[in-house]
């Protein structure tokens, strides 16, 4: 999820989807030295249909504030950001071809390095 608000915290979140019918995990990206939320949060969701479902049932919406926010795929971890509930609970693979079941950042991370510790590519 992108384009955070800085005063939302990770209950904020989880209230825009409170009616989405959906187990989910909000994790609100901070700063280390502030505290200060980032700017993007993660959604894992129990499964791909529950992700898939809620990335399209929420990818229009505006919160509250009358803010838009941004939700699509996250990455990470070898290139598919594995959902922990769902790894906890069915140790299952995703489908081949995929996409992963986080909602993530949107853009690079905001230290300007990517994921391995290199600066962004050209």
């Amino acid at each position: 999820m992108g384009e955070v608000q800085k005063e939302w915290t990770e209950d904020a979140i989880a209230s825009l989807f409170a009616d989405c019918g959906r187990r989910f995990h909000v994790k609100l990206m901070k700063d280390r030295a502030t505290g200060e939320n980032q700017g993007y949060a993660f959604l894992e969701f129990q499964n791909h249909a529950d992700a898939s479902a809620v990335l399209n049932a929420y990818k229009e919406r505006v919160a509250p504030t009358g803010r838009r926010f941004v939700l699509r795929w996250g990455g990470g971890h070898g290139g598919r950001a594995l959902n922990a509930m769902e790894s906890q609970q069915q140790q299952q693979q995703p489908p081949q071809g995929g996409p992963p079941y986080g909602a993530g950042p949107v853009g690079p991370p905001p230290n300007g390095m990517m994921p391995g510790g290199g600066p962004p590519g050209p």
